[in-house]
């Protein structure tokens, strides 16, 4: 009897630049294809061939085998070669959940464009650890299983359940401990690379693979992977397979799908354990089983905020004004632009593409040759410079559309709030003033109060501005910093008017020559410092220390925070995936600053503090130099009155090579855990790593962040909000110190390739913000640190009426029970009730605390129909709506997509 079935998997690993550039992997990939296509077409038993999980390598090929189209084209459609799910497999920390998403439907719309099906496998071979979510965000695909290895520590079987933070599931296959995706190739194709086939050999090998995958097997089906790095296709894998079924009386091998493989698993029905939330866990045996290469969190840091902001501009104010200025339009909003753009998805799209192509693990990553990381920053200019210009053009047509008027008599401006809680405080905005103005404003708000605004800093700035009928101008702004208390709804904006008190002429009289009319300046007196070193926000107490770190004190509570903002320089003799401490290391710690006071008034204060380290000029593996580079560290803070935040942005010139330079916050937090923002969730990690000592990767304790790191004891909290910086740890000792990694400097890349980028001997910027609330959740910051990454932001406008009001809400979301995160609104692509395909609002949310939660979508217009659909847009059921209000509910850490008709 044929007991045991073994299905062959015939695949190439693409990495699509790694230690070679795109453009030569692409060389690769043409032959490769080529001879697929000769292979395939003129063996059948030579049956299926996957492409590693990605549909961008078909249009990788077709740019340049056009004349191929047809003939890869009709293998797809045959299934014989599988592509998909992916667009490129992404890296699972450093891309945001609508990445992720975005990703998949990417891989989704081209499979279906082909004519095919995508491969239906979550297929994530080679990423460094596994976010708890992804199980929710495959079963919104309609996918049930995944292919991994790597943070599964010492697991002893071969498959098992995989539970999401809702409580979704998939099954998992788990590959070779040391071989991972190239079981079968290492045992039966590498040995005779150099040399003709040995069939007897052959014999022997395979024995010893069975014998190996025996003592994990769940079932008497194993997964033979044949396979790896930029390999071809081997002709031969047929016959191989007809000689290993002749001599094994007990197996029967197919030439098979994943999916096939999957079908016989299911039908076999193992029984499972269940693992549960992020794999992102190393062992102690085998190698690639368990090296999960965590610090390629920092490395290329430049590369990480280029990443954030692309994303965070794509997601939470391209696509959302996007989908406003469509219902807008819809419902006749608009006036007459001809500057308006229509068909903005194609560019939206086009956007995505330059973005999603720098998300595979070796790109996103930063542990390829310098070409590389040329070519990503490059593709995250296109894709920011196509955000940037939509915005720009979608700021001048909503603007058009608003009713402008208001008391003051000689302008407006447009305060647009992206984020999806209402803004009401003191906010630091960028105003566009026309240049002919001066600096005696008075400002009014959207009910004609007037509004005192402390002005922090001006500068001359040239905007381009056209007009399809005109020559384009190049106006020149002045561009005033300041600080106002404003109240800006949710998701929507505000119309300031100001009246400019220019000095005029006064005729002359009998008693006095010619003079100009004076005007007093509306001045708004107060200061935010209390004392030399200590300035008082009202909430929090900030004072600065000799050594330039801060004293902060909550007022409500009374707790007391020491040496925040403390910076740490260490040496790194590690490389582009992991950071290296020396053996005989030397840290370097603040002890020394100068400060001033660039702004202080009534509303906000900033300051300057320049922190002094000696950096090591150099070190490795054995130390650090005993030369040392004096290193000046800027920050520039700001307190704004009301509010509990610091937030900072730091400047560092750095010329040192091979450390580490992290910054601070000992929060002596009685407590074990902390949490971090992952893909559509707050994950919550143990501060201590047990057993450490004896695994087989060095244990660096960082932790995975999404730009939010929160730490709590049931009494108080902070949390850290970043830009760009994923890279976060809380340190296992009374401290409690939250860290947070800027940058490494490392000494080698991949492939020993001669560089410097690596070094990161360059001009570098950070920001980020701590947030002293005692009131905080793991929820709740959750949603401020995602409103941290969207500066509220001003649209210049000349007086008009318009069919909007002054003051709007176009999205907003009215909670009756917990909260959930606003993650996207965009107009997508949807399969009604119906099953037809039509156009809709649909709005992303998620829980993030582990309750269920329920409210209100409301909108400025009234909704035709409104039901969840699935993360493809597919109809799952209808939702309840009245008038311009829809009612939703989320599970407890779920996903929930709206979609609306309005």
């Amino acid at each position: 009897m044929k007991t045991k079935q073994l299905f062959v998997i015939s695949h190439t690993h693409w990495d699509r630049e790694w230690y070679s550039t795109f453009q030569e992997f692409r060389v690769r990939l043409v032959r490769l294809v080529d001879k697929l296509l000769d292979i395939m077409e003129n063996d059948p038993a030579y049956a299926y061939f996957h492409f590693d999980g990605h549909t961008a390598l078909i249009e990788d090929y077709l740019q340049i085998r056009p004349q191929n189209e047809e003939r890869l084209y009709k293998l797809i459609r045959d299934g014989r070669i599988l592509i998909g799910p992916w667009y490129v497999m992404p890296e699972e920390w450093l891309c945001s959940g609508e990445s992720l998403v975005a990703n998949l439907n990417r891989g989704f719309d081209i499979s279906e464009e082909i004519g095919a099906k995508p491969l239906m496998c979550g297929y994530v071979v080679d990423l460094f650890g596994h976010n708890a979510q992804l199980p929710q965000i495959l079963r919104g695909f309609g996918i049930d299983n995944a292919l991994l290895f790597r943070g599964i520590a010492d697991y002893p079987k071969s498959m098992f359940n995989w539970e999401a933070a809702d409580g979704s599931a998939v099954t998992v296959s788990k590959m070779d401990g040391d071989r991972c995706y190239s079981n079968f190739y290492f045992a039966l194709r590498y040995p005779f690379e150099d040399r003709e086939f040995d069939i007897e050999e052959m014999f022997t090998r395979m024995n010893g693979l069975i014998e190996r995958m025996d003592k994990e097997k769940v079932c008497d089906i194993y997964l033979m992977m044949d396979g790896c790095d930029h390999v071809e296709a081997e002709p031969m894998v047929p016959v191989l397979m007809r000689r290993l079924e002749e001599k094994y009386q007990d197996v029967k091998i197919y030439h098979a799908s994943f999916e096939q493989y999957m079908d016989a698993v299911r039908s076999a029905a193992p029984e499972l354990e269940t693992l549960r939330q992020p794999l992102y866990d190393v062992g102690r045996a085998h190698f690639l089983h368990n090296v999960v290469l965590k610090n390629v969190l920092s490395s290329m840091v430049w590369n990480k905020q280029a990443n954030d902001r692309c994303e965070t501009k794509l997601s939470r104010l391209v696509e959302p004004m996007d989908a406003v200025l469509h219902y807008i339009g819809a419902n006749g909003g608009l006036t007459d632009n001809p500057n308006a753009l229509e068909y903005r998805g194609d560019f939206i799209r086009h956007a995505w593409t330059y973005l999603l192509k720098n998300h595979p693990h070796d790109s996103i990553c930063g542990c390829s040759i310098p070409d590389v990381h040329a070519d990503c920053d490059y593709r995250f200019r296109q894709s920011a410079l196509i955000s940037d210009t939509l915005l720009k053009n979608m700021k001048m047509t909503l603007a058009g559309a608003i009713n402008t008027e208001g008391k003051g008599k000689d302008g407006a401006i447009v305060l647009y709030n992206p984020r999806q809680t209402e803004y009401n405080g003191v906010a630091v905005i960028e105003l566009p003033m026309p240049s002919a103005h001066h600096n005696n404003f008075v400002f009014y708000n959207q009910y004609g109060c007037e509004v005192h605004t402390q002005v922090i800093s001006r500068e001359n700035r040239h905007e381009s501005l056209y007009n399809s009928r005109q020559l384009i101008r190049f106006p020149l702004y002045h561009v005033l910093k300041a600080a106002a208390e404003v109240f800006i709804p949710a998701c929507g904006y505000a119309v300031f008017t100001y009246d400019n008190l220019l000095n005029a002429a006064m005729p002359p009289t009998d008693y006095n020559m010619p003079q100009p009319q004076h005007i007093p300046h509306h001045r708004s007196a107060g200061s935010l410092r209390v004392s030399a070193h200590c300035f008082d926000t009202g909430k929090i107490t900030v004072e600065i220390a000799a050594d330039g770190t801060l004293t902060v004190t909550e007022k409500s509570t009374g707790k007391r925070y020491d040496s925040l903002l403390t910076f740490e320089d260490c040496g790194d003799a590690g490389d582009g995936w992991n950071y290296g401490k020396p053996f005989a290391d030397r840290v370097v710690l603040s002890n020394s600053a100068r400060y001033s006071i660039d702004a202080d008034g009534p509303n906000a204060a900033v300051i300057r503090l320049v922190t002094m380290l000696d950096i090591p000029a150099d070190s490795n593996g054995e130390g650090r130099s005993e030369t040392v580079i004096p290193t000046e560290i800027t920050n520039i803070i700001t307190l704004t009155r009301g509010s509990g935040r610091i937030s900072v942005r730091t400047s560092v010139d750095n010329k040192a090579v091979m450390h580490r330079l992290r910054v601070l916050f000992p929060s002596f937090m009685d407590t074990d855990v902390f949490y971090t923002k992952t893909p559509f969730n707050m994950t919550k990690w143990d501060i201590a790593f047990p057993g450490w000592e004896t695994k087989r990767e060095t244990e660096t304790f960082v932790r995975a962040s999404q730009g939010i790191s929160y730490i709590g004891d049931g009494k108080h909290a902070l949390a850290l909000y970043a830009r760009g910086l994923y890279e976060a740890a809380v340190t296992d000792d009374p401290s409690r110190t939250l860290a947070l990694t800027l940058f490494r400097s490392f000494p080698r890349v991949v492939g020993g390739a001669p560089s410097s980028t690596n070094l990161a001997q360059t001009k570098m910027d950070f920001e980020y913000c701590l947030d002293i609330d005692s009131e905080l959740t793991p929820a709740s910051a959750c949603i401020a640190g995602e409103s941290y990454k969207l500066d509220l932001f001003a649209i210049p406008s000349d007086k008009h009426s318009g069919t909007l009001p002054s003051e709007h809400s176009l999205i907003k979301l009215e909670e009756e029970q917990g909260a959930v995160s606003l993650s996207s609104f965009a107009v997508r692509s949807v399969t009604d009730k119906q099953g037809e395909k039509s156009t809709a609002c649909v709005l992303r949310v998620y829980e993030a605390s582990g309750s269920k939660a329920a409210g209100k979508a409301i909108f400025p217009y009234k909704i035709k129909n409104a039901y969840y659909v699935d993360l493809r847009g597919s109809y799952l059921s209808d939702i309840a709506f009245a008038g311009n209000a829809a009612d939703y509910t989320v599970r407890p850490y779920g996903i929930a997509n709206i979609a609306l008709e309005i």
